[in-house]
């Protein structure tokens, strides 16, 4: 009678465990699912920053003077604070010689 209650224990352990993989197996694909979902709407922000920053490139390059939100003093704790104006505008100097039209034709066709 010890050895079959004992046996049955283990049986129920087993089960229990089975169980849990199948739970965590499922919460994973799911979980896999959702990374999948944020990695596609991170490329998509991506071409769209891309894009904007060109624009802004283009408007800064094509006025006299740069617009006020080019000139916001960047603090060391901001995540663009690398960028200075002359590094912003030989950058963009350098995306804008490479074919704005091909790169806006690109980004479009990966939202599609």
């Amino acid at each position: 009678m010890f050895s079959a209650l004992a046996a049955r224990r283990h049986v129920d352990c087993i089960q229990n465990l089975e169980m849990e993989i199948r739970k965590l197996v499922s919460e994973k694909e799911k979980l896999l699912g959702e990374r999948n979902q944020l990695q596609v709407c991170m490329s998509e922000l991506w071409q769209n920053l891309s894009f904007l920053s060109q624009q802004v490139c283009r408007e800064v390059q094509s006025s006299q003077t740069p617009p006020a939100s080019a000139t916001i003093d960047l603090t060391s704790d901001s995540p663009l604070s690398c960028l200075d104006q002359d590094s912003v505008k030989a950058r963009c100097a350098e995306s804008w010689q490479g074919g704005v039209g091909e790169k806006n034709s690109k980004a479009k066709r990966g939202r599609e």
